[in-house]
């Protein structure tokens, strides 16, 4: 048996198992679960109790683990499963062709900034409103995916990156057309993963380059 080769498909095989997706997947779907059990998903004092994201907690009391603890929480069944779908098929993807600890890096790094962002425009606007999802992590992978596609850095089937688009367009217009979502939650994580990839791209172009 060679060993080096076996060794290489082994990392190569690894790398395209989806572990970080499936485990935050996972974890989403275990806190809604035990949320449910022991009050309501649909509550918005119970939400808040839980952590989902107020401005008013964050700025006048402190609580800042919300920008964190409020992208693993959702409002109700509908909520839970659109962010779980889109997670899985935009997640699973772009984590096999950019690596386990990048993906992590841009989901947190986006999950935060899109609280970030979310939290001071409620601010200024609406310092009452509660806010709950992983949607907005759930975009910054979608502009990572974004970037993928438009450097070419790796092989993706022509229809299935157009299909991937649509949906990220899709999903920034529905926010612009429902009063329900957070849009500048939104926005706010699609552009940390547009910035934090660009980055990456970035760092690994120049690393090639001193390499020759």
């Amino acid at each position: 048996m060679d060993y080096d080769n076996y060794e290489d498909n082994y990392i190569e095989n690894s790398r395209k198992i989806p572990f970080v997706t499936v485990t935050i997947l996972g974890i989403n779907l275990l806190v809604y679960i035990v949320l449910e059990f022991i009050g309501s998903t649909l509550d918005s004092e119970f939400m808040v109790s839980c952590g989902a994201l107020t401005s008013y907690k964050v700025i006048y009391e402190g609580e800042y683990h919300r920008l964190l603890t409020s992208f693993f929480l959702h409002f109700g069944p509908e909520h839970i499963f659109n962010n779980m779908l889109s997670l899985f098929l935009i997640g699973g993807e772009t984590e096999k062709h950019i690596g386990h600890i990048k993906f992590a890096i841009i989901y947190f790094a986006a999950g935060l900034s899109s609280s970030i962002v979310s939290l001071i425009m409620h601010f200024i606007y609406e310092p009452y409103i509660i806010s709950a999802g992983a949607s907005g992590a759930i975009m910054g992978i979608g502009g990572a995916l974004v970037v993928i596609l438009l450097t070419n850095r790796v092989k993706i089937d022509k229809n299935r990156g157009i299909r991937f688009l649509i949906f990220l367009g899709l999903s920034i217009l529905s926010g612009f057309t429902s009063s329900t979502v957070d849009n500048a939650g939104h926005i706010g994580g699609l552009f940390a993963g547009l910035i934090i990839m660009l980055l990456f791209t970035l760092f690994s172009y120049i690393r090639k380059k001193l390499s020759h």
